[in-house]
């Protein structure tokens, strides 16, 4: 199976660095893949995680397990130091991706309870989680105040938006586009170099990665809760650009492992678990071929920071905002027709909104939490 593992991998390659491509695209492909074919989803996936850090990080295309990311890793492109938040990405990927393996089993153990009841509970308690890092140290109580209802001001405005696009379909590409990546963009515009990008590697911290595994298997408990959620419990309290990346990074990567270990119940998340559902006798082996993947995809990642910084070093940033921009526009058409331009322009709003209140990106994340909790 090393050669169905290698394909997995190119293919995660792709979805990770192609804007708009995700791996349930391909696993639609797979109506039931047999245990061939599950190593090339489970390789794919894996790899996926590691990749996309690189367009959150230069391009500022999101996806709803990086949305969160884009903010930090900007402010580390601004200061020439995105290979920085490439290599912190990777090698927190890899340590969370190691320290999933053995709670996978533990995941598939649990998969035999049925915790849809505490579904809301969760996002309940995430909701409040997030609000209690929401606050000005400098300006008092009634700023925090202040401060607290502007962050769920825009959390309910996101979450009905995501109603919208849950209603309508899979619309979460227009969604989290307009919410995360057109503040930014727009921001952008005039500017004409950035900064040159310094080719650096970086271990993170390993409390930043042992918080994004711990919301990783929190999170993979209750399959109809996204990833994006990991990531967001993960980010909460970081203080850094390098934790929020590196929290948030293996936040994902966790997230994505551990909620395979949910098929055992057949409890299905995501497109990739449904084509999996035909491989289940494979189940256990299937951390093996995770941690191929991950290695690969490391070196991978690893390799790329030396072009990627330097071509971006050398383009000017209010040209590739602008193509990216449109890009974003036609593939929001594309996929999901004129209903989609009508979601993205109006999560534009809302990101634009919450940047000019100064409000967390966090926020936003109700667009994804909101239609959980009531559903």
């Amino acid at each position: 199976m090393i050669l169905e593992s290698l394909i997995g991998i190119f293919l995660g390659c792709l979805t990770g660095l192609i804007p708009g491509i995700h791996p349930n695209t391909i696993a639609s492909l797979y109506s039931s893949a047999n245990s061939e074919e599950a190593v090339i989803l489970v390789s794919m996936l894996v790899t996926h995680t590691f990749l996309n850090i690189i367009p959150a990080t230069f391009v500022g295309v999101p996806e709803e397990d990086t949305a969160l990311t884009i903010f930090p890793a900007h402010e580390l492109v601004n200061r020439g130091e995105g290979g920085k938040a490439i290599s912190i990405s990777a090698f927190s990927s890899l340590f969370s991706a190691i320290l999933s393996l053995p709670l996978f089993y533990v995941v598939a153990a649990i998969s035999s309870f049925d915790l849809s009841f505490f579904y809301k509970f969760a996002i309940i308690f995430a909701l409040i989680f997030f609000l209690r890092y929401e606050k000005d140290t400098f300006g008092g109580s009634l700023s925090t105040l202040k401060r607290r209802l502007y962050f769920l001001a825009v959390f309910f405005v996101s979450g009905i938006l995501g109603f919208k696009a849950l209603e309508a379909g899979d619309f979460y590409f227009p969604l989290l586009t307009g919410l995360f990546a057109t503040p930014m963009l727009l921001q952008s515009l005039g500017s004409e170099k950035i900064v040159e990008q310094k080719v650096m590697f970086c271990l993170p911290n390993p409390v930043d990665v042992v918080k994004g595994v711990f919301a990783g298997f929190i999170v993979s408990l209750f399959p109809g809760i996204s990833s994006g959620v990991a990531t967001g419990i993960a980010s909460a309290n970081s203080k850094s650009s390098e934790s929020y990346v590196s929290s948030i990074s293996s936040a994902n990567t966790s997230a994505a492992i551990l909620s395979l270990a949910m098929l055992h119940s057949e409890k299905v998340r995501s497109g990739i678990a449904e084509a999996l559902k035909g491989a289940r006798e494979a189940l256990f082996l299937l951390p093996l071929f995770v941690l191929v993947a991950a290695i690969i995809a490391t070196a991978i990642t690893l390799l790329l920071i030396y072009p990627s910084s330097k071509v971006f070093s050398k383009v000017k940033v209010g040209k590739v905002s602008l193509f990216v921009l449109i890009f974003l526009i036609v593939l929001s058409l594309h996929f999901n027709g004129v209903f989609g331009l009508a979601i993205y322009f109006s999560a534009s709003a809302v990101g634009l909104i919450s940047y000019a209140l100064k409000v967390r990106p966090i926020a936003c994340m109700g667009s994804v939490m909101l239609p959980v909790l009531f559903r």
